[in-house]
């Protein structure tokens, strides 16, 4: 026997001994795990580093036992189960790379696992598991992968660097997956030095992170996005279906970049230059790239905050063209991305011809508008969201300002999405001046008019019960515009002696028209001085005299109103008969 020849005049029960002995001190003493299991996957032996693992103080509190009586994960559970069934069964063994597994303190070790049959006579009566700590090359692995990625990314915004950009691209290119145009964009910070020299550097490289996540974000996930580096970017967008969605792009980016640059009671606006590069079959990336950094030359040098795409003239962005439309110039000091961003409702461009296209809608319109507006906006889904009851006088508005001028004033209820409750929306709007294509084009602001709606409804249930209530007390009311300094009678009681509605300039000719008798001309005096002041509150009994000579009581009270920054705005005074003290 084998066991001889090694060990000359050792008994083979001696030999086996050896064996036994060398396989208890790997149970005990080896940092990898071991076990064995039986048929019927209860545990037979298994070494101490496993037992400790799973939270036994020793094996032989292992012995018995199977997996469902320890684990509390149900996915490593399963998995366990699973890859012993499958040796049990299939009689094959399994391997498994670097698998997780929580230890009894909680701390995550990688083990890499083979799974083997047990034999006797043929038939399998059991399995056997080492488990090697491979955590150590684990780590190492994830270390050497994030000093891998941290040398593809630009350390100060996160984005892929020039270089390792500029490899994905060539890698895309040499797969053979574009199925449509690509277009390589090129970004430029318009006058950036201008942020380091007034701000500093830790401002300007603020500015730049800023900018490098709205340009991200304006991009999808499957495009590639880099910093070229200072103040430059560049991303390609790929598969695009055709050249109009490259330019619809360049405009909202362009529009994206409206930024506003704050520090130290100071600002600065920003902009944007974009210069495009469709990709030629056969071109190499060098000549795109090429191309794409003379477009944005181009828009550069025509003005900035702008784009330019092969060849096509430099053409501005949605927002600077509509700030020129309304300041009447070229550049515009209103940072009007951050108007429309926080305007109280939005703002809409419409081309009126035989139909209504919708070209242009600003930050805001989602909520209202059951679709994303582009420059083939149909009209049908822009303003699906109008009642139908509505729509139609909206339509035959619109038309009608187009045809004859004027303005677009007009109400109308919406569906917004997600709601089943109309909400109330007003458009005002006006045709923009000719600009050579020979089709109108209309600039309409819609604004949420709900509230508005319902306090105006209130006013009048209030209005309402305040007249029939007046109808009933014989009271008059008048109104004190602290602005005008005009008094204007809203009510007018019965048996009232006032002989006009409407007193203008010095209110004091009232006391005259209506013949404030002697002894109360004092207290009247001193109510024209609340009423003239805003004071909160006061009153006092006035007596009248009537034309035919009898006098007249009535208690007088005036209160102002104020506004939201809590300054008088008018005041009210209110006439009521005093019972039983009306001396004829």
């Amino acid at each position: 026997m084998v066991g001889h020849r090694l060990i000359q005049g050792m008994p083979f029960h001696d030999y086996r001994a050896i064996r036994l002995a060398a396989w208890s001190n790997l149970l005990g003493f080896s940092s990898d795990c071991f076990y064995v299991k039986d048929d019927e996957q209860a545990y037979v032996d298994a070494s101490r580093s496993f037992a400790v693992m799973q939270g036994f103080r020793s094996p032989a509190q292992l012995m018995g036992k199977r997996d469902a009586d320890f684990m509390t994960d149900p996915e490593e559970l399963a998995r366990c189960q699973h890859a012993d069934q499958l040796v049990l069964e299939e009689g094959r063994t399994l391997h498994s790379g670097p698998t997780p597994v929580t230890d009894k303190d909680g701390k995550v070790v990688y083990y890499s696992s083979t799974v083997t049959p047990l034999r006797s006579g043929g038939d399998i009566i059991g399995l056997f598991c080492i488990m090697l700590d491979v955590t150590e090359s684990v780590t190492a692995n994830q270390e050497l992968d994030k000093l891998s990625q941290t040398a593809k990314e630009d350390s100060l915004t996160g984005l892929l660097n020039h270089e390792a950009a500029m490899l994905r691209i060539q890698a895309y290119f040499d797969s053979g997956d574009s199925i449509g145009l690509d277009a390589l964009f090129m970004i430029d910070i318009d006058d950036f030095k201008s942020v380091n020299d007034t701000f500093g550097h830790p401002v300007g490289d603020k500015v730049i992170r800023d900018f490098a996540r709205v340009i991200a974000s304006s991009f999808r996930n499957d495009d590639i996005v880099g910093r070229v580096g200072g103040d430059e970017f560049l991303a390609l967008m790929r598969n695009v279906k055709t050249r109009a969605d490259v330019r619809r792009k360049a405009q909202d980016l362009i529009e994206a970049l409206q930024y506003t640059c704050e520090a130290d009671a100071c600002t600065r606006d920003l902009t944007g230059s974009v210069g495009v590069s469709i990709h030629e079959a056969g071109e190499s990336l060098a000549d795109l790239y090429s191309r794409a950094d003379n477009q944005l030359y181009r828009a550069k040098t025509s003005g900035k905050n702008r784009y330019s795409i092969d060849g096509v003239a430099a053409e501005g962005d949605s927002a600077a063209e509509l700030a020129s439309m309304l300041a009447g110039k070229t550049r515009t000091a209103v940072h009007l991305r951050s108007l429309l961003q926080n305007m109280d409702g939005f703002m809409l461009i419409c081309e009126v011809g035989e139909d209504i296209r919708f070209t242009y809608a600003s930050p805001g319109a989602h909520e209202s508008i059951r679709a994303d507006v582009t420059a083939d906006g149909d009209a049908g889904e822009v303003l699906g969201a109008i009642l139908p009851e509505d729509r139609i006088r909206v339509e035959r508005a619109i038309h009608k300002v187009a045809d004859q001028g004027g303005r677009l004033d007009i109400a109308y209820r919406v569906l917004p999405r997600g709601s089943e409750v109309p909400c109330w929306r007003t458009a005002r709007g006006s045709m923009l001046p000719p600009d050579g294509s020979g089709v109108g084009k209309m600039l309409v602001v819609v604004q949420d008019s709900t509230a508005f709606n319902h306090a105006e409804i209130e006013m009048r249930t209030a209005w309402c019960i305040a007249e029939m209530a007046l109808a009933h007390t014989g009271a008059t009311i008048w109104r004190y515009d602290l602005e005008s300094q005009v008094l204007e009678c809203l009510s007018r009681g019965a048996g009232s002696v006032m002989e006009s509605d409407l007193y203008t300039d010095d209110i004091a000719n009232l006391r005259d028209d209506a013949h404030i008798a002697e002894g109360s001309r004092p207290s009247f005096q001193m109510l024209l001085k609340a009423t003239k002041e805003g004071v909160t509150e006061a009153e006092a009994d006035i007596e009248f005299i009537t034309k035919d000579g009898s006098t007249y009581l009535r208690h007088c009270i005036v209160r102002s109103i104020y506004d939201d920054n809590k300054r008088p705005v008018c005041s009210v005074m209110t006439a009521i008969p005093v019972a039983g003290r009306q001396v004829s």
